[in-house]
């Protein structure tokens, strides 16, 4: 549990870092590849040694899972530093490790920073083996590092508790203008509960949200729900091309005696005030999920649509 808590107080004080002026990052640099570690040695592939003629690449600091290397632009004198960051007895490339961190900063008075993060935690006794029990991943580009000086996070988390039959997904990526206005935004959150401890075996709960903003919400649209209990006219909600909008659902099964009582709700949102801010949604007490062809819409919050 320390590791998650760690990961997300990382994470949230990552993304305050304060942007400068945006400005190429070394030519071929990825912070997800070009390096590798064994029994804590990280060891810099002979191909991402130095970036391009014209640089100079030299080790500042190594021991057991740790490497800071300088990295400096001849030309124009700029500097970066690169640093890496893993635990002190693995071995692997990035993607197998169970934890790393890679980044790259600027030297001089320039914030921002290209960084990725990953923390994993496998199988365990609680958790049958071949089963991720917590798998979190980030991923930085803010400040110098920004493209067309656009800043980018994508944070990706995955929590598979067996014990307790629970598991939440989260998923985020959004990139934002220099003053912090959000450019795009494409957010999924699912979380599912198993309630059959002292009940029906199928008994569970399910909660999902999207959300999508900016340049992803490519074209004007509207969504359609049944009518509100007891009405009679279909409920509509328009959006325009970048508005702010947010999908959200719900869907419960609870044993009653011989009998389960079903729970389904559904809504969307629009979060911008033009063309107007608004909110639709349904639910019934007969049924779960509310998803279907006609309510669901699949070309803005993707296929396939969630089941319960």
């Amino acid at each position: 549990m320390r590791n998650k808590i760690i990961f997300m107080v990382s994470a949230g004080s990552a993304a305050l870092i304060l942007a400068g002026a945006a400005m190429a990052q070394p030519p071929g640099y990825d912070p997800k590849t070009g390096w590798s570690v064994t029994n804590g040695d990280i060891a810099i592939d002979a191909a991402s040694v130095c970036p391009a003629t014209g640089w100079s690449c030299v080790t500042l600091v190594t021991d057991k899972g740790f490497i800071q290397r300088q990295l400096t632009e001849l030309a124009t004198g700029t500097l970066y530093f690169q640093t890496i960051v893993t635990d002190k007895t693995v071995s692997g490339a990035p993607a197998t490790l169970p934890f790393y961190d890679s980044n790259l900063v600027r030297g001089g008075a320039v914030g921002g920073i290209i960084d990725s993060q990953r923390i994993f935690q496998p199988g365990s006794a609680q958790v049958p083996a071949g089963t991720t029990d917590f798998t979190a991943t980030t991923d930085l580009k803010t400040g110098w590092a920004q493209a067309s000086g656009l800043s980018e996070v994508t944070l990706n988390q995955l929590l598979n508790d067996q014990i307790n039959r629970f598991d939440t997904s989260f998923a985020l990526t959004q990139i934002a203008d220099p003053l912090g206005a959000v450019v795009s935004k494409n957010l999924n959150l699912d979380q599912n509960v198993s309630l059959a401890v002292g009940g029906g075996a199928t008994d569970s709960q399910k909660f999902i949200l999207r959300e999508r903003a900016g340049t992803i919400v490519s074209a004007p649209g509207s969504f359609t729900l049944p009518p509100i209990p007891g009405g009679t006219t279909n409920q509509t909600l328009a959006y325009a091309a970048g508005n702010d909008v947010k999908l959200i659902g719900i869907g419960q099964a609870v044993s009653i005696g011989t009998g389960q009582t079903l729970f389904g709700f559904q809504s969307y949102e629009n979060l911008s005030p033009a063309p107007a801010a608004g909110l639709i949604s349904t639910f019934s007490l007969t049924q779960k999920p509310l998803f279907d062809p006609s309510t669901y819409n699949a070309a803005l919050f993707g296929t396939p649509a969630p089941t319960f």
